[in-house]
């Protein structure tokens, strides 16, 4: 009996709705899109009053989208003091977890095997992993600097961790990520005590003739091939970029000069050849993405974009990764544009944004957030 009730109703209504529909026509068909949107507004607003709060999970938010970036210091608004920078480095070798480990001497035995039969293989280097990172402030004027800890690793670590976050899955059944980074890490901010690997330097160059350098990597590229990216990264080598420093101590102690990973990663990949004094560091954090860790700068070069192309096509040692050099105009629409048109990674997004960010200064900070909310909002 209800059924047949709820029937009568609905072709009682159908009839109404036509009758209204001949008699008022245009009139009907305004009002009734109006009460639906009406309807439509406080369904919604009813149903966030009883969502759960949005937790905050770390990551920045670049003019309301969301990266992957998770901020450990540096906000672009200034650039690191190179005095006050401290970083510490053990020599002792990194060992991995047995597991790991065993991962890490089957891709040297592959890659071993490959270099024996004349094949293109992925060569060991040095790098170093991140075992303690933080940004302080000095005495009595707040000045913050970053203190960094180094221990001597290399790139087959680094391929058995960051590198296999999702595609080696351990004895337990688990993935690489969600046993030593979904279960393991409680605070994001602090460098995993395994995973860590393969630390390096991220830069933006900008040229005399008002260009961005962004460099598109090759498509056998073993990681992010064929991808757009921002000038330089380039991983710190410990035994090209450790300086001796006794810093007024008793017993001196082996340092990373992060200045001179800078220079050696924009001579190597670009032909630029830069001084420190040319080099702002602006932060450090973690593309969870990935989980690469990685310090953020920026670089005013004197050369021209069509110099920088010049140097290329002399020959570079980056040769081996980029396949090409782009360039976007030092303004703030253009860059907001590759953000929201290119698939880049955060911590590139983040590079960019920075750069934007400390070279219109403190002030303008709010400026440069709506400028870029405003290309986002575009379709």
């Amino acid at each position: 009996m209800s059924d047949l009730i709820v029937a009568v109703g609905k072709v009682l209504f159908k009839v109404v709705e036509w009758l209204l529909d001949q008699l008022l026509g245009d009139t009907y068909t305004h009002f009734k899109t109006r009460i639906s949107k009406w309807l439509q507004r406080k369904i919604k607003g009813k149903s966030k009053r009883y969502q759960t709060i949005q937790q905050d999970d770390g990551v920045l938010w670049i003019a309301g989208r969301k990266t992957n970036f998770v901020v450990s210091g540096g906000s672009g608004e200034f650039a690191y003091d190179r005095n006050y920078i401290q970083t510490r480095y053990d020599d002792e070798y990194f060992e991995l977890p047995q597991e790991l480990k065993e991962l890490r001497d089957k891709i040297e035995a592959r890659e071993q095997m490959k270099k024996e039969q004349g094949l293109k293989h992925m060569y060991n280097t040095y790098q170093v992993a991140l075992t303690n990172a933080f940004q302080t402030n000095t005495d009595i004027i707040e000045k913050p600097y970053p203190v960094l800890h180094f221990k001597r690793s290399d790139y087959y670590n680094f391929q058995a961790t960051v590198a296999s976050l999702d595609n080696y899955q351990l004895s337990s059944g688990e993935t690489i990520r969600e046993k030593y980074i979904d279960q393991a890490i409680q605070d994001l901010h602090v460098p995993s005590d395994v995973l860590s690997q393969g630390i390096g330097i991220v830069l933006t160059v900008v040229t005399a003739d008002e260009k961005i350098v962004l460099t598109r990597r090759r498509a056998d590229t073993g990681i992010r091939p064929n991808e757009l990216d921002v000038s330089v990264v380039e991983a710190i080598d410990p035994y090209q970029d450790a300086v001796e420093n006794s810093n007024g101590e008793q017993n001196s102690r082996k340092t990373i000069d992060l200045y001179k990973v800078a220079i050696r990663g924009l001579k190597q990949e670009l032909g630029i050849v830069a001084s420190p004094d040319q080099i702002h560091l602006l932060g450090f954090g973690v593309d969870l993405e990935y989980y690469q860790w990685n310090i953020i700068g920026t670089v005013k070069t004197e050369l021209t974009s069509s110099q920088i192309i010049e140097l290329k096509s002399s020959g570079i040692h980056g040769i081996n990764e980029l396949s090409k050099i782009e360039f976007i105009h030092h303004d703030h629409i253009k860059v907001a544009e590759v953000l929201r048109d290119q698939p880049l990674w955060s911590t590139a997004q983040i590079a960019l944004y920075w750069t934007m960010v400390y070279d219109m200064g403190n002030p303008n900070k709010v400026f440069a957030d709506r400028t870029f909310k405003s290309v986002f909002g575009r379709t």
